[in-house]
């Protein structure tokens, strides 16, 4: 009886609307790249669409200069937990990105770079507002301008609408 009780006062879970009824959010990124970012979904919560356009920052084996572009297609292939305020799924995806300005990498100097890149990472969905924030790594493969692996990263928040 007082598990009813409490049941009743709690009320029922709050789905998040986010990928349902708000499907575009954008956004700050904070890490590689710094820039503003955006994400589409794609009929429901199961597939999106994201992109990210800011620049990189030096680091001593490498560095980006002016815009940086960055897309991929994820699949969120399970929530690992959705209630008490926060519905967070797991996502994976596959994409690619373009540097333009002064880009240099593993030895090479040029003014512009492309490459693919696999991001994965975890998206926490506000239940109460229509706000993301998440965090995500990426495997890169340069391909332009000298052929290497790099990993990126970053942490940001997306209003939906």
């Amino acid at each position: 009886m007082t598990l009813l009780a409490l049941a009743a006062l709690m009320g029922d879970a709050q789905a998040t609307e986010i990928g349902t009824s708000n499907m575009f959010g954008l956004g700050i990124q904070l890490g590689d790249p710094l820039g503003l970012t955006g994400k589409y979904y794609l009929g429901g919560r199961t597939n999106a669409i994201d992109f990210t356009v800011g620049s990189h920052y030096y680091n001593n084996d490498y560095y980006y200069s002016n815009l940086a572009l960055q897309a991929a297609f994820h699949w969120h292939l399970v929530e690992l937990t959705s209630g008490g305020g926060v519905a967070i799924p797991f996502r994976i995806g596959v994409g690619g990105f373009l540097v333009f300005g002064d880009y240099y990498y593993n030895g090479r100097y040029d003014e512009f770079g492309f490459g693919a890149r696999v991001p994965f990472g975890l998206d926490f969905d506000l239940e109460s507002l229509p706000m993301q924030f998440y965090v995500e790594l990426a495997f890169d493969l340069v391909l332009f301008p000298a052929p290497g692996p790099y990993v990126d990263g970053g942490v940001g928040f997306r209003y939906y609408f």
